[in-house]
């Protein structure tokens, strides 16, 4: 892949929200960190954990835009924490026991100066189980809003490969922290009626 020249990067905010998810964050910090991606904002909201996060937390601090370890309201609640200090033009959260593939964030970056004013774009995602087995590939597809609410399943992208648009997203004031599991899908209908997802990469 050629590369954007130093510059030309747009800033990439990642948010890890966490509790009690020690014996998988490491891996997920250091997928983000280890993209070597020159503009990136990676902020971790831990809600107070009790088992080892914080000490997987500091031995990475120094490689961290910002850390947090208090009591939260859940999930949604520390998504809009991080949210709300991102400066990024693109936006995601990556929760501890997912993971970004080699190059991830440059591939979005490339996507991103394609379509400067899509509400997200979206990649492949593998889903793996606990011993890294590959179970299956989901590649983006029929990405509009007549049709998204499919999505309840993972039928057309999942989560961790869905990059949105920083300012839209605060627009909407994030997701809603009155939902638990499909905060999510309610962002991205709200944002399809403001703008396509665009894929990037089949």
């Amino acid at each position: 892949m050629k590369y954007m020249k130093q510059n030309k990067y747009p800033r990439i905010s990642i948010i890890t929200p966490s509790f009690n998810q020690g014996q998988y964050l490491e891996k997920a910090i250091k997928s983000v960190i280890e993209q070597n991606y020159p503009n990136l904002e990676y902020i971790i909201i831990d809600g107070d954990s009790s088992d080892n996060s914080i000490d997987v937390i500091k031995m990475y601090r120094d490689k961290l835009t910002y850390w947090v370890s208090e009591k939260d309201k859940g999930q949604a609640n520390a998504i809009n924490k991080g949210l709300f200090k991102a400066t990024g033009e693109i936006f995601n959260w990556l929760n501890s026991d997912d993971y970004l593939e080699a190059d991830a964030l440059f591939k979005i970056a490339e996507a991103y100066r394609k379509n400067l004013s899509a509400a997200a774009w979206v990649g492949a995602c593998r889903r793996i189980d606990e011993s890294g087995k590959i179970l299956n590939v989901i590649y983006p597809n029929n990405l509009t809003l007549s049709n998204i609410g499919e999505n309840w399943n993972g039928r057309q992208f999942y989560q961790p490969a869905c990059y949105l648009n920083t300012k839209m997203v605060k627009e909407l004031n994030g997701v809603d922290e009155k939902l638990n599991a499909p905060f999510d899908l309610d962002l991205w209908i709200r944002l399809l009626k403001s703008a396509g997802f665009k894929i990037y990469l089949r």
